[in-house]
């Protein structure tokens, strides 16, 4: 069958199921303003605190009200620090960070005789901690235990009462401060701030439309995505990217949500990934199937041979016969379906020197060459993100995968205008918008569309 004919086929069976029917900071320089586009707002704070606060000499009398001092104190303190607001009734999500706190002990003690005109000191001691809380009520951070003792120097007042309050509020006062430079040198404000950032780029992917109507029972899905691995570095925003593609899959492309297996990070291991790519599709696919496979996450080449791999959560790139997924096993164990038509789709590189590539240690990246050697059947399509001597990159503003940030993208902006898309189309308005785009890294990417066809060798469609 002619190639050309074949994708002009893949609109209907991969894209378009369903879719044609239907202010002020602290004195101290260390800490750092957030910019507005990080909220942060401030809880209630926790004094962990019974009746008897500690007194560490008999003689001394708190008399103030250090609960609500403190508490003021902290709220104003953090306020001034982070330009935050203050958290309402408790059940607002609509922040970045909230932080709380807690104060787990405190002692006091006074110094000095009731003598008029004589410098006294109150010693308050206060431990505990500052913990950060995300709009889903989720733990980002937590600091170690301040403790801290301060000697306020209070002068005693005409009838020799001591200024209690002014003791409690300025021990408060830099005890929560202290707190606050830990906060800030944990860099999660810098986190939040990236991820802000990059929040228009990924808005254009990430907001989906209303679903589409239509459903397309026969086809299914495995979309596997890792990003943190069990031995080796991580691949940048891979799972992240499986995310995506699965709700592209279900909203906008016709997938039956239960009909699409999503394996991110420690759940694609290589016997998970095995199981789902044979016996799981093995026992549901028929003739009129539609089989959409993605992978974003590590390759490796064997050095000995060239041979390319996909590197599961429990893969060794030094064992890669015996850790990790030949490219030509998925090939193969995919040909054997007896889908209508197969497509895959591969946020990976497989030189040993890329953002999602790695290799045995000492070894020198290669110039792979075994994906060009690679005969698919003729109902297969295969659309990588680079050819085999390239990098594949992220797209760091959108938090995103660059050749899977463009999938989606162009997938989005195509149905959304109503056009009729195949994958030969939706390969020549990706391919310029990733070349361009990774050049600005000082990177050359070119994503490969591979088709079967009736002769022995595939076709390399490329738009130079």
């Amino acid at each position: 069958m002619n190639s050309k004919r074949v994708f002009s086929v893949f609109v209907a069976a991969l894209l378009c199921f369903g879719c044609a029917a239907n202010n002020t900071a602290l004195k101290d320089p260390a800490i750092t303003q957030t910019k507005p586009s990080v909220k942060i707002v401030i809880a209630k704070p926790i004094l962990d605190l019974d009746d008897s606060v500690t007194r560490v000499s008999g003689s001394a009398s708190l008399t103030s009200d250090y609960r609500s001092i403190i508490s003021r104190t902290a709220i104003r303190t953090l306020e001034q620090s982070f330009n935050a607001g203050i958290e309402g009734d408790g059940t607002a999500k609509d922040y970045d960070v909230r932080l709380v706190v807690k104060v787990n002990s405190m002692a006091y003690k006074l110094k000095g005789g009731y003598t008029w005109q004589l410098l006294n000191n109150e010693n308050i001691e206060l431990t505990g901690n500052l913990e950060a809380y995300s709009g889903e009520n989720e733990l980002l951070w937590s600091s170690p235990e301040e403790r801290i003792m301060r000697d306020p120097s209070i002068e005693v007042p005409t009838g020799g009462v001591i200024n209690q309050d002014a003791a409690v509020a300025l021990t408060a006062e830099e005890f929560v401060s202290r707190l606050a430079k830990d906060f800030s040198a944990s860099k999660l404000l810098v986190k939040l701030q990236k991820n802000s950032e990059m929040s228009d780029l990924a808005r254009e992917i990430d907001t989906l439309p209303p679903a589409l109507p239509g459903k397309n029972g026969a086809n299914f899905a495995v979309v596997i995505g890792i990003e943190k691995y069990r031995d080796i570095t991580k691949a940048d925003y891979a799972a992240r990217d499986a995310e995506s593609v699965r709700k592209y899959l279900v909203q906008l492309l016709g997938y039956p949500e239960d009909n699409v297996i999503t394996l991110l990070n420690e759940h694609a291991t290589r016997s998970d990934i095995s199981k789902y790519l044979n016996s799981w599709l093995r026992n549901r696919v028929s003739r009129d199937s539609t089989v959409f496979v993605y992978y974003a996450g590590h390759g490796a080449p064997d050095p000995r041979n060239g041979e390319a791999y996909l590197v599961p959560f429990d893969g060794d790139p030094n064992y890669p016969d015996a850790t990790a997924i030949p490219l030509k096993t998925l090939y193969d164990t995919l040909a054997q379906l007896p889908a209508k038509q197969v497509v895959v789709a591969l946020d990976s590189c497989f030189s040993g020197s890329g953002e999602r590539s790695t290799m045995a240690k000492g070894a020198r990246p290669l110039v792979m060459s075994n994906q060009n050697k690679i005969v698919l059947k003729e109902n297969m399509a295969v659309l990588a993100a680079t050819s085999g001597n390239q990098i594949s990159t992220s797209y760091d503003k959108a938090g995103h995968g660059m050749f899977t940030y463009f999938f989606l993208k162009t997938i989005k902006e195509s149905l959304l205008a109503g056009k009729s898309i195949d994958l030969e189309k939706l390969y020549a308005q990706i391919l310029p918008s990733v070349q361009k785009t990774a050049r600005l890294k000082n990177v050359e990417q070119t994503p490969v569309l591979l088709s079967g066809t009736s002769a022995s060798k595939f076709k390399d469609i490329r738009m130079q």
